[in-house]
């Protein structure tokens, strides 16, 4: 629409009759989106929508995203988000075509815990016990579990330590604060 105008033509504009038309073939495109977050590591290379907020919007301006990216990697550090295919927003004023983002991955907790062990003395510290693992995610391994008593002498109360152990992460145990 045209609006905001002044006609000088020494009479105030009224030697004209002023006729305003409006184009209809104007283009507002939506803006992309600038989408960051943060998760834990939980072995897959997929962010939910709902960890992901817009870091460019107009302000004012909100939206939901839902459903979920592809990730660059599933380890721990910046990952670029590679595929915003299964993401939609809730606003139509923006888009994610040409959307760019990165999500921070930060280390799972991983316990590895002594089990219970009794043992008559043969002068090692060496445990037939295996220790538990807790916070593992899908498709990690811990393998080269060993455990060990602190000292060889005979008594109770004695401390067992976790003294061996290999995490199975593709990224050589990093995504895991053991």
């Amino acid at each position: 629409n045209v609006t905001g105008y002044t006609v000088n033509d020494g009479n105030g504009g009224a030697n004209y009759a002023v006729s305003v038309v409006a184009d209809t073939s104007g283009v507002i495109d939506p803006l992309a989106v600038t989408l960051t977050g943060s998760r834990t590591y939980d072995g897959t290379a997929s962010v939910a929508g709902g960890v992901l907020s817009a870091s460019n919007l107009i302000l004012g301006d909100s939206l939901t995203i839902t459903g979920s990216g592809v990730l660059a990697s599933k380890n721990v550090g910046g990952e670029a988000i590679t595929d915003f295919t299964g993401l939609s927003l809730s606003n139509a004023n923006y888009t994610l075509t040409g959307a760019s983002g990165a999500v921070t991955i930060g280390q799972a907790t991983l316990t590895l815990t002594a089990a219970t062990n009794t043992k008559t003395y043969d002068a090692t510290t060496s445990a037939a016990a295996l220790p538990t693992v807790g916070g593992l995610q899908t498709g990690d391994t811990v393998t080269g579990l060993v455990e060990t008593y602190a000292n060889a002498n005979a008594g109770t109360g004695k401390t067992l330590n976790v003294t061996g152990y290999t995490v199975n992460d593709g990224n050589g145990g990093a995504n895991y604060a053991v």
